[in-house]
């Protein structure tokens, strides 16, 4: 005769709290709907009560999916509309981008034509000693 699964979930949860749902897991073989709300009760008494202060900041990151500080940011529409809403980061202003497929086909080549890699100019070096400055800066050469 089987243990029932109440029982087995009782003994499992006195002999390790934490590790019961694993052994729970290969003695049933497959979940059902019991087993995962008993897997629910279970890790909700296992779990002991702990009230973090503000001590605990001072150690760690507070783990928090959404913060509750959020900043009034400028939203600007492609079309120049625009609109407030609350961003994560202080900001001024955040623009939206534009869809190029639904700008012309010369409009659409001229701003990619600004995200193509350009070509460096190369610089000589013109070092032509050819100017007469004998008679130009005389006059600052003259000690008076």
């Amino acid at each position: 005769m089987a243990p029932s699964l109440d029982s087995t979930l009782s003994a499992i949860k006195m002999a390790a709290p934490f590790s019961y749902l694993f052994k729970l897991t290969r003695l049933t073989g497959q979940a059902s709907s019991s087993f995962c709300q008993a897997c629910q009760n279970a890790l909700w008494n296992a779990g002991t009560a702990v009230r973090w202060n503000s001590n605990r900041a001072v150690i760690a990151k507070t783990n928090r999916k959404v913060y509750t500080r959020q900043y009034p940011v400028l939203v600007v529409n492609p079309d120049g509309s625009t609109f407030r809403i609350k961003y994560k980061e202080p900001r001024k202003i955040l623009k939206l981008p534009l869809d190029i497929n639904s700008l012309t086909f010369d409009e659409r080549k001229k701003r990619l034509s600004r995200y193509q890699v350009r070509k460096k100019k190369v610089l000589k070096d013109d070092i032509g000693d050819d100017a007469d400055v004998t008679s130009k800066y005389r006059h600052l050469w003259k000690k008076t």
